[in-house]
């Protein structure tokens, strides 16, 4: 299907075929961030990053994950800490599909970062079209049997 959306909003609604594809932006309260790195009572490994205070109010180590180098660990160390700041957040992006105010179907992808690039959000959107509107016609197709 080509692309539903042509902007990117949470709780747009775009009318096609007889369907309202709806963008839902959900708060990803169980997100991992162990890819970053963890906070842990030990040094791990040389790129360990000594923590004190704020966010945790504990003393210990931030251990890195995916970082070759002390600078990658410290952007890592910062991202973790601005995330519990709430300068940013994860979330899933939902595209529903209805009918007649009926909702029939949706699909979505979580762990997004909050702060991503808009593009990256429009194209989700637009590639979890397809999946929705599978799931909606197969909601269709069991009613009217």
């Amino acid at each position: 299907m080509d692309n539903i959306f042509n902007e990117y909003r949470d709780g747009l609604e775009v009318e096609r075929d007889g369907f309202t594809f709806k963008i839902q932006e959900c708060p990803d309260d169980d997100a991992d961030l162990s890819y970053y790195g963890e906070f842990g009572g030990k040094m791990e490994s040389e790129l360990s990053i000594e923590h004190q205070g704020a966010p945790f109010q504990i003393a210990g180590w931030f251990n890195p994950e995916n970082v070759e180098n002390e600078t990658q660990a410290q952007e890592n160390y910062q991202r973790v800490l601005a995330y519990h700041r709430d300068e940013w957040h994860m979330m899933g992006i939902k595209v529903v599909v209805y009918k007649a105010g009926v909702r029939l179907g949706d699909a979505s992808l979580w762990g997004i970062e909050s702060d991503g690039d808009e593009s990256y959000f429009l194209e989700t959107a637009n590639d979890l079209t397809d999946e929705a509107l599978m799931e909606a016609k197969a909601t269709l197709a069991r009613l009217a049997e």
